[in-house]
This record gives structure tokens, C-alpha cells and sequence, in this order.
């Protein structure tokens, strides 16, 4: 009877937001499997579910998991995918003027952009008495907005997991639930107090894939992979 046969090597990786340096491997074709299988599944849950525990299962460090950021976790599933499946990703991209589709090859890698990179907190007055203490959005995030599909609930949730203090007339509240966050003290603000948060929380860091393209027909543009699992392709 064959042992358990350890095949994939480990590769040493420095995450952008925690400066933690961590060791992952590349998945192998049987998780691969499993993954695709919940895919097609379509079910919102057991697909995120299945993606974690797909990039854990990739990760020496498990108690690694337990404040990792969005950021980070997308950086380290972007690594990952280049070391299993290659740096080259091929999506299908219809030009903007002469509406042909092609097939555009890019490095997942090369595509990846940082914005206001140093900036992973943000504290702030919101009024004389309020003030407040911004983040990084956590990587359970990702589970967290599964079922939230309101354009102004996903706005409000996505600001709720941002705030990780509010101070009020000196007293701290931290440790705080987002549901929470929206319902007393979100949607008590007024329109100028949230445009001020969403301002500080736009000006901090942010992870982004950028692809510039050009059609045959000459036409420039560019793609931003938005959707988490558009990396897997």
C-alpha cells in the first residue's frame, strides 16, 4: 500500500497588509475537484465555504486565518492559482466598439494594483463628540455578504465591517457586530456623515486586477476583475 505522498513544494510569501510571512503550496487536482464540484453546485454558501477551505488547506499557518484581511486573502489566492495552474489567466473580452470577442491572455500576477498602498487605518472625527477607527474589511467578509443583495445594504455592510471603534463622548465601543453598527448608529447618521466615512474608507488601501487590452480593430481598454473567484479561472 502506497504512504501518503507529499508532492507539491512550499513557497515562502509576504502578505501586503499584515507583513506576515507565511508558507503555501499549490492545491493538487483532487481539491481542485472538490472545488469545481461546489461551483457548479451554484449554491452562494458551499461555494465561498469551499474557497476557504481550499486556501486554508494551501496554508501552514492556520491560526493565520483568524484576522486576515480581504486584502491579504485575496493576494494569497491569487499566489496560490499561479502556483498551481500558472501565472497566465485566459478570459473572454468583447470590444466596447467593434463587439468582437476574443480571447485575452494576461499574467494574474503582472495585474495585480495597489492603491494608497501605506494606508490600512483611518481615525477620524465624525463630529465633536463621535469619532471613529477604519480598517481593512476582514476576509470573512466574503461570507458575511453571501446573502446581501441590496446595492445600499451591501454599501452599509461593507462600511459596518470597515469601523472597527466608535468613540462616544470619550466611552469606546469596540469588539462590534456589523448588524449591529448599521442599525444604531449607521442609519442614525446623516448623509454628509456617511459621505465623510465612505471618503476615508475609499482613501485607504485597496487591491485591485487591472488588464489592458487592445481589439484588432485598435480599440484600447481596460478590464478590473472585481469577482474573487474570476482569479480560479
Amino acid at each position: 500500500m502506497l504512504p501518503d505522498i507529499e508532492l507539491t513544494p512550499y513557497y515562502n510569501l509576504k502578505l501586503p497588509i499584515s507583513k506576515k510571512e507565511v508558507q503555501f503550496r499549490p492545491y493538487c487536482v483532487g481539491e481542485e475537484l472538490t472545488f469545481l464540484t461546489h461551483i457548479e453546485s451554484e449554491n452562494k454558501e458551499d461555494i465561498i465555504g469551499s474557497l476557504i477551505n481550499l486556501v486554508k488547506n494551501c496554508v501552514k499557518e492556520k491560526d493565520l486565518f483568524d484576522d486576515l484581511t480581504l486584502i491579504d486573502f485575496t493576494y494569497l489566492l491569487v499566489n496560490i492559482r499561479a502556483k498551481s495552474k500558472g501565472e497566465i489567466i485566459e478570459i473572454q473580452k468583447k470590444c466596447g466598439k467593434c463587439e468582437s470577442t476574443e480571447i485575452l491572455a494576461f499574467d494574474v500576477i503582472k495585474s495585480l494594483k495597489f492603491e494608497n498602498e501605506k494606508v490600512t487605518k483611518q481615525v477620524f472625527d465624525l463630529s465633536d463628540k463621535i469619532s471613529l477607527e477604519m480598517s481593512v474589511v476582514p476576509f470573512s467578509y466574503i461570507k458575511d455578504v453571501i446573502n446581501v443583495e441590496d446595492e445600499n445594504d451591501l454599501k452599509l455592510f461593507t462600511i459596518a465591517c470597515s469601523i472597527k471603534k466608535i468613540v462616544i463622548d470619550g466611552k469606546i465601543y469596540n469588539k462590534l457586530e456589523p448588524e449591529e453598527v448599521i442599525e444604531k448608529f449607521l442609519k442614525k447618521a446623516t448623509t454628509p456623515q456617511i459621505k465623510t466615512i465612505v471618503d476615508k474608507m475609499n482613501d485607504m488601501v485597496s487591491l485591485k486586477s487591472v488588464v489592458e487590452c487592445e481589439c484588432k480593430c485598435g480599440h484600447k481598454d481596460s478590464i478590473e476583475m472585481e469577482n474573487i473567484l474570476s482569479f480560479l479561472s
